[in-house]
């Protein structure tokens, strides 16, 4: 049972190799360490041809929109943040003091401007990414 739970390192052969007791036991236990090495080259080469096969054959235009989905969630991110921000600061604690400030102004109106905005968005996205039916490619050829 501690066989199947011994802790190895990747120094422990390199160790093992270097305090062989003769030359030709050296020489032995180098051949074999150079020997799996290539054979765990030659496995990550193989696992890497094959995930690149795979990402480009199903997953491909996943792949190339990636960026422009990470740019989107930051902008959505930093305008959460921008929110939070300016419709904090519209709060009053102090007595007397009304809510309709200066600041409520600033906020129901970048509130109106972005949810504008985002409506213009959506309605860009929708568009780009929606297909008209026809084909268009022979135009160009």
């Amino acid at each position: 049972m501690s066989s199947l739970f011994r802790t190895t390192t990747t120094y422990d052969p390199i160790e093992a190799l270097l305090n062989a007791d003769t030359d030709d036991k050296r020489d032995e236990l180098t051949q074999r360490w150079k020997n799996n090495k290539l054979e765990e080259l030659n496995f990550i080469g193989i696992v890497g041809a094959l995930l690149a096969g795979v990402l480009t054959s199903t997953a491909q235009v996943i792949t190339w929109q990636l960026s422009a989905v990470f740019l989107t969630l930051s902008v959505l991110a930093m305008l959460g943040g921008m929110f939070i921000l300016i419709w904090s600061s519209t709060g009053s604690n102090l007595p007397g003091t009304t809510w309709w400030n200066t600041d409520a102004k600033l906020a129901v109106t970048f509130s109106i401007v972005t949810f504008v905005i985002f409506l213009l968005f959506v309605f860009e996205q929708v568009t780009l990414y929606s297909w008209s039916g026809r084909d268009d490619s022979t135009q160009y050829e």
